[in-house]
């Protein structure tokens, strides 16, 4: 499964980007990805948009729905049966794991792609992310001969609840370059003698 996007009104900005200031399309295309990815003045990024766990809800989980989660992958690995000290232990463990996992989904998921743009991503997390599925995201800034810019986030739960984020974050980065293009196009109407 894959996200549609709605890009019309980022590929109008763009292109008014061009014709009112000179910049080429994949210099701006680089900047939106940027900006889709982790927000500008004009608006938050992918990274702040999409939803993140509630940490208090996770650590109300009933234990029993937990122990439950736990003992089906214990079956499924073949390691069940357990004592029951055991699984009580896992299932602490699993609320933990989950628990500091808030904002993996958001966070971790572009990492990769906002390196590939320029930024920082992540603090303090590695650029392979060990064995979670987020080492997989990436970013690929367009060029002169290839007007694509790409980035992924490769985090099972991205398709479920990304979408809406990820499209308004599109959404804010043609809002900046609107904005830019208005104050390009401002600045050579007054070269060109107008008022």
């Amino acid at each position: 499964m894959s996200l549609t996007l709605d890009t019309r009104r980022l590929t109008e900005a763009l292109l008014f980007v061009e014709q009112v200031s000179g910049r080429s399309c994949a210099d701006s295309l680089n900047r939106a990805g940027r900006h889709a990815i982790i927000g500008s003045g004009s608006g938050k990024g992918a990274m702040q948009l999409t939803p993140k766990a509630d940490r208090t809800k996770i650590k109300g989980l009933s234990r029993k729905l937990v122990r439950g989660y736990v003992i089906k992958k214990l079956k499924q690995k073949r390691m069940w049966p357990m004592s029951s000290a055991a699984v009580s232990q896992l299932v602490e463990k699993e609320i933990k794991r989950r628990a500091r996992g808030v904002g993996y989904t958001a966070f971790a998921g572009y990492s990769n792609a906002a390196k590939a743009f320029g930024e920082r991503g992540l603090k303090g997390v590695n650029a392979d992310f060990g064995k979670s599925d987020a080492r997989y995201s990436y970013g690929k800034k367009a060029t002169r001969s290839k007007l694509r810019a790409e980035f992924t986030n490769t985090t099972p739960a991205i398709e479920l609840i990304g979408g809406p984020a990820l499209q308004e974050a599109i959404d804010n980065a043609a809002l900046d370059l609107e904005i830019y293009g208005q104050k390009q196009w401002s600045k050579l109407f007054r070269r060109l003698g107008g008022r």
